[in-house]
């Protein structure tokens, strides 16, 4: 309390010159990635809102490069810490938060998101990959998935795209098997999923022929059937 209390009276030259900034984030860090009780989940969801705010709010300049060997700046340390809490962390209420944050996160790196690519592609593996129950953390993967997909001056994605080709068909096919008057999850992920395949589709072609071979003989159900001639046109 007192930290937010604090954060709130404070503007961005208390922050940047007298040194308030560090302080809060020293204050801020061992809640932002992992939580002992369930009870700590509400103050890791305002940890890490308020850390996301102390960055916008000190205006730390942010370079531009993607290059690999560029020197980390604190949003991507925050999304450090956010990716290894989800690489670890199994409770549901947990990992929405996490999820949540991420994708506030992720289209403020800019180009420095394509070296986060790896994290971001074996994290929504295994959030993608999990049997229901989780179609809001899958949601916000998918969209953090995108933007690092998107980011200006990524390479071709091939070492992740067979891996990733899978999981979002089926993730894809799992959605399609709700019942017609069902479309929570379909309608949740769908658009995203499909994006995420055309991107795929165009950066790594021979990945994407390759992984689609097999399907393209099934016939699975009308909106996968459906989705899937509309992919592969």
């Amino acid at each position: 309390m007192i930290c937010f209390t604090t954060f709130s009276q404070v503007g961005r030259t208390d922050l940047t010159w007298y040194g308030r900034s560090d302080l809060l984030k020293s204050v801020l860090d061992p809640h932002v990635s992992s939580v002992s009780t369930m009870g700590d989940v509400r103050v890791m969801d305002a940890a890490l809102s308020v850390y996301s705010d102390l960055l916008e709010k000190s205006g730390e300049k942010k370079s531009e490069e993607a290059n690999p060997t560029c020197k980390m700046n604190d949003e991507e340390r925050l999304v450090k810490k956010v990716l290894q809490g989800l690489e670890v962390e199994a409770r549901l209420e947990v990992k929405e938060v996490l999820c949540r944050h991420l994708l506030r996160l992720a289209p403020r790196l800019g180009p420095r998101v394509a070296r986060w690519l790896s994290r971001i592609a074996r994290v929504a593996d295994a959030v993608l990959a999990a049997p229901g129950g989780e179609e809001t953390c899958k949601a916000h993967l998918l969209r953090v998935l995108l933007v690092a997909l998107s980011a200006e001056g990524l390479p071709a994605p091939t070492a992740h795209a067979g891996a990733l080709l899978r999981t979002l068909f089926r993730l894809l096919y799992e959605a399609s098997k709700e019942e017609e008057e069902e479309e929570g999850a379909w309608q949740l992920l769908s658009e995203d999923c499909l994006e995420c395949l055309t991107i795929l589709k165009e950066r790594c072609p021979s990945e994407f022929d390759g992984n689609v071979r097999g399907l393209a003989q099934l016939a699975v159900n009308s909106r996968f059937d459906k989705a899937f001639s509309e992919i592969c046109v």
